[in-house]
C-alpha cells in the first residue's frame, strides 16, 4: 500500500525526512519477520555481538510491544505472525511458570525471556512483574479489532485470553472493603523512595499499570465470549470479577497516581510511561474521561519537564502519547528528535550510549498514524493530531479499527477528502465530525460532533 505523507508547503528536507523515517519503520518491521519464526526485538536479526546488549533477548514489559504498534493501523498486520507464534509456542513454559512460581492456573510470561522460553524472572527488584502476558493479549485483540476475523478471534485470541484470565483469578485476593488486589504488582521499570532512601522499591499493590493491564484482560475474555457465544458461565464469573478490580487515582497534584498511594519517584523523569498504558497504547483513558485524560497528560508534562523521553524508544512512546492527547505540535517535536537525536546517519534508532534498537524506529511510525487517524470505542477520528508543519497531504491504506481501510486527503491543515473502505458491513461512526462534511450514504448525527451511516462489506464511502 502506497504511502504519500505529507506535501504541500514546506521544504523539501523537512518533508523528506519525516516521510522517510516512516517508511523506513514500516520497511523494518517488514524485514524483520516478514518469513520469520522470531518477532522483531532490539537488535534482532542486526545484532552484531556474540554478547550484545540486553542478550539481545525479549522484554516483554514495552519493547517487543512497540515493535507492533503500528502492524495493525499501518496495514502491516501481514507482518504480526511471528508474534503470535511466539505467544502460542511460550505457553507451555508460562503454564508451569505460573504454577511453579505463583501456583496459580493460567500463564505467566515474565519480564524478559528467549526463543527457548526461557519463563523465570532474570533481575532483581522490577522483574519480578505478572503484566507481560495481559499486554501481549492485547496484540491479540487488536488484531481482531482491526480485521474482524472470526476464525483468528476463535482459534488462537480467545484461548489466549482465557489462559490470562485464570492467572488472574488465582492470583487476585480480596482485601477490607471488598475490592480485588494485586500484589505482589509493580510499574515496570520504576521505583519509589518510601522503601528507604538507600534501598529504592519497587514492589507494591495495584501499580496502576497493572490495574489497567488486569481491566484489559478481563474486557478481552468477556468480549470475545460474547461474540462467539462461548462460555456463557465463565463470562459472568469474569465480569463480576472486573467489577471488583480497583480503579485507577489521581494524586493531589492532579498527576494519576503511578502506584497506589502518593510514593516519591526515585526517577522523576523516568524512562518508561507504565502507568499512561491506559491512555496508549491502550484506550481506557480518553475525552470520555476527562478527569483521568487530564492526570494523564499532567503526568506526561511532570515527566518530560525531570527530562523524560531521554531513549529512542521512550521518546516514541512519548510522541505517541502526545498524539492520543490531540496534540500535534508536542508529537511531530518528539518524532523530529528521534531522527535528530536519536538516530545513527542509516536512521536506525539509537539507546544510550549509542545502541541500536529497532523498537524506537516503529514506535515513532506507530506515532505518524497515531497523528493522522485514531479509532477506538468504535469511532473513527480524521487528522486528530495534525501539526502545523504538515499543511496538506495525501494518505492511503490506513486501518481503522472495525474493519475499515481509510484514505484521507487535507489541505491548509483541513481535512478535504475521505475515503472509507468497509470489510464487513456494520454502522460506521465519525468522530469530531464538521458539520458541513458530506458523505456518499445516508448519514445520522446521533451527538454533536458525530456522524454514523451504515457501511456495506466492499463498499467505499466518500466524505468531502
Amino acid at each position: 500500500t502506497a504511502y504519500e505523507i505529507p506535501y504541500g508547503d514546506w521544504s523539501s528536507d523537512v518533508c523528506s525526512s519525516d516521510l522517510l523515517y516512516f517508511n523506513y519503520g514500516r520497511y523494518l518491521l517488514c524485514a524483520s519477520c516478514a518469513n520469520a519464526e522470531q518477532p522483531a526485538n532490539l537488535q534482532g536479526k542486526w545484532n552484531e555481538d556474540l554478547r550484545p546488549p540486553w542478550e539481545c533477548d525479549l522484554h516483554q514489559d514495552i519493547n517487543l510491544q512497540m515493535c507492533y504498534w503500528p502492524a495493525e493501523p499501518g496495514h502491516l498486520h501481514a507482518y504480526t505472525n511471528a508474534l503470535f507464534t511466539h505467544i502460542e509456542t511460550f505457553i507451555p513454559h508460562a503454564k508451569r511458570a505460573a504454577r511453579q512460581l505463583y501456583g496459580c492456573r493460567g500463564v505467566y510470561f515474565p519480564l524478559q525471556t528467549d526463543p527457548w522460553g526461557r519463563a523465570t524472572p532474570e533481575s532483581y527488584g522490577w522483574a519480578a512483574w505478572i503484566g507481560a502476558a495481559p499486554w501481549l493479549a492485547q496484540h491479540l485483540w487488536l488484531h481482531w479489532e482491526y480485521g474482524l476475523d472470526r476464525d483468528f478471534l476463535r482459534d488462537r485470541a480467545y484461548p489466549f485470553f482465557k489462559e490470562v484470565v485464570a492467572f488472574y483469578e488465582d492470583y487476585l485476593f480480596e482485601g477490607p472493603d471488598g475490592t480485588l488486589l494485586i500484589a505482589p504488582s509493580q510499574s515496570p521499570e520504576n521505583r519509589f523512595k518510601e522503601g528507604g532512601e538507600r534501598t529504592p522499591v519497587s514492589i507494591c499493590i495495584n501499580a496502576a499499570m497493572d490495574v489497567e493491564l488486569a481491566h484489559d484482560a478481563f474486557r478481552f475474555a468477556i468480549e470475545a465470549s460474547r461474540i462467539l457465544q462461548l462460555d456463557d458461565r465463565k463470562r459472568v464469573k469474569w465480569q463480576r470479577i472486573k467489577d471488583r478490580l480497583p480503579r485507577l487515582k489521581i494524586g493531589t497534584d492532579g498527576r494519576l497516581l503511578e502506584w497506589d498511594r502518593e510514593f516519591t519517584e526515585v526517577e522523576p523523569g523516568h524512562r518508561h510511561l507504565s502507568h499512561l498504558y491506559a491512555l496508549y497504547p491502550g484506550d481506557q483513558i480518553t475525552p470520555d474521561t476527562p478527569a483521568l485524560w487530564a492526570a494523564a497528560r499532567k503526568s506526561l508534562e511532570y515527566r518530560l519537564a525531570h527530562f523524560g523521553g531521554h531513549t529512542g524508544w521512550s521518546r516514541a512512546w512519548t510522541a505517541c502519547c502526545w498524539a492520543r492527547l490531540g496534540e500535534g505540535e508536542r508529537a511531530i517535536e518528539h518524532v523530529k528528535a528521534l531522527v535528530t537525536d536519536f538516530a545513527t546517519d542509516t536512521l536506525l534508532d539509537l539507546h544510550p550510549p549509542l545502541i541500536f534498537q529497532i523498537d524506537g524506529n516503529l514506535g515513532g511510525a506507530a506515532a505518524v498514524l497515531e497523528m493522522l487517524l485514531q479509532s477506538y470505542h468504535g469511532e473513527l477520528h480524521f487528522l486528530p493530531a495534525l501539526p502545523s508543519c504538515w499543511p496538506a497531504g495525501r494518505v492511503t491504506g490506513l486501518r481503522a479499527r472495525g474493519g475499515f481501510e481509510v484514505g484521507l486527503t487535507w489541505s491548509a491543515g483541513k481535512l478535504t477528502e475521505a475515503t472509507i473502505t468497509a470489510t464487513v458491513t456494520g454502522p460506521c461512526t465519525i468522530r469530531n465530525a464538521d458539520p458541513q462534511w458530506r458523505v456518499s450514504a445516508e448519514v445520522s448525527r446521533p451527538h454533536p460532533g458525530k456522524l454514523t451511516f451504515q457501511a456495506k462489506a466492499g463498499e467505499t464511502y466518500r466524505i468531502t
